[in-house]
């Protein structure tokens, strides 16, 4: 007897995809039971860092150290916030290391959330937050934020900006970094909590400076996908059996079967970070609703988009709006690409060519 399919690709989507992606998820992927279709569970957070599945091994790096900070507000247990911060081999410059921050799953200070702002943690990603480390030569931190059901929005942003605050405040002294050379980047959620991270520390008295963010499939709208059918998903439904009266605006239609992070997947996370709908408009919800000033005062940008990602649209159209504020913005667009790719650098070259590009733009931002 065959092993059930979860997770088939749709038609529409089977000529776009990535020819080796394709193959891995017939493999893999689309025999596994979705999140969504499941009770809750915490211990799920676990089991999504312990995979290895299609992913890159670390590589040795100067020092790794967990720094638990207190704080009010509280992170996880025991009211802390809990940091991973990557140290390169060697001696640091004069002023201190660079830092690339990155809100949890990691602070780059990078925010690199890659499971929804529900799944994830110090274990996320610590594949590429080694290379990162070891090949840009900075300090990556990783931040883990306290996390939804338990704590909804606006936890996350709350926890981002306090753990940004004591960096900025105790970095040099006590991590070796240059607090005025900061770098804020994320995966997916945390794609869009660094940009959030961005703009809230422009308004920090004092402000802190942040020279450049990364932003890796972010989530930056979260209105986008509620004119869509979510209830008749099978691979064999056309896209007119789907969805009765789309919003020709929405940012998900064109990829609305999408595999890998679906549109059900995607309001499932929503509706557990953002349990009141009326939070969605909040730019610290969506940072596509920032006000113009917050916008044209973000530093120069890099986001990358997967072709076939269903957050592919929100993002594209994200960096036209900075564009617009006159902010220095590239679009970097992988062909035939998913939300998975960067977590599949093992697996998939264009995984591996989506790693090398962001550690360039890494290394470039720095050098300005």
């Amino acid at each position: 007897m065959g092993l059930s399919i979860h997770q088939p690709i749709h038609p529409l989507m089977r000529p776009r995809l990535d020819p080796q992606y394709l193959a891995f998820h017939e493999k893999h992927f689309q025999h596994l039971p979705t999140i969504e279709s499941q009770a809750w569970d915490p211990a799920c957070r676990n089991a999504a860092a312990a995979s290895t599945l299609g992913r890159a091994g670390c590589v040795e790096v100067g020092s790794v150290r967990d720094v638990v900070v207190e704080s009010e507000m509280g992170c996880g247990n025991g009211g802390c916030i809990e940091m991973r911060v990557f140290t390169p081999r060697g001696d640091a410059p004069g002023e201190g290391w660079p830092v690339l921050g990155i809100a949890v799953s990691d602070l780059m200070i990078t925010v690199y959330g890659t499971g929804g702002w529900v799944v994830g943690g110090l274990d996320s990603e610590n594949a590429f937050l080694t290379l990162v480390c070891r090949d840009v030569k900075c300090v990556v931190i990783s931040l883990n934020y306290r996390h939804a059901p338990e704590h909804p929005y606006p936890a996350a942003v709350d926890d981002v900006v306090y753990g940004l605050s004591w960096i900025a405040r105790y970095g040099n002294r006590e991590l070796g970094v240059d607090t005025t050379r900061i770098v804020l980047g994320g995966l997916s959620a945390g794609g869009g909590l660094a940009t959030i991270l961005v703009m809230k520390a422009s308004l920090l008295t004092p402000p802190i400076p942040i020279i450049g963010q990364l932003l890796i499939l972010p989530v930056i709208d979260n209105t986008a996908g509620t004119s869509l059918s979510t209830t008749t998903t099978s691979s064999s439904l056309t896209t007119s059996e789907s969805n009765s009266n789309p919003n020709p605006s929405d940012p998900w239609l064109l990829n609305q079967h999408a595999p890998f992070l679906t549109p059900q997947r995607m309001l499932w996370y929503r509706s557990h970070y953002l349990p009141n709908p009326t939070h969605a408009t909040s730019w610290t919800a969506s940072p596509n609703f920032a006000p113009s000033a917050l916008l044209a005062a973000c530093p120069r940008t890099v986001i990358a988009v997967g072709e076939c990602d269903l957050l592919a649209e929100e993002a594209r159209r994200y960096g036209e709006l900075l564009r617009r504020e006159g902010v220095a913005c590239e679009v970097m667009e992988y062909r035939g690409a998913t939300h998975s790719t960067l977590i599949l650098a093992g697996a998939l070259d264009i995984g591996k060519q989506m790693v090398g590009d962001m550690v360039e733009s890494l290394k470039e931002m720095f050098a300005m």
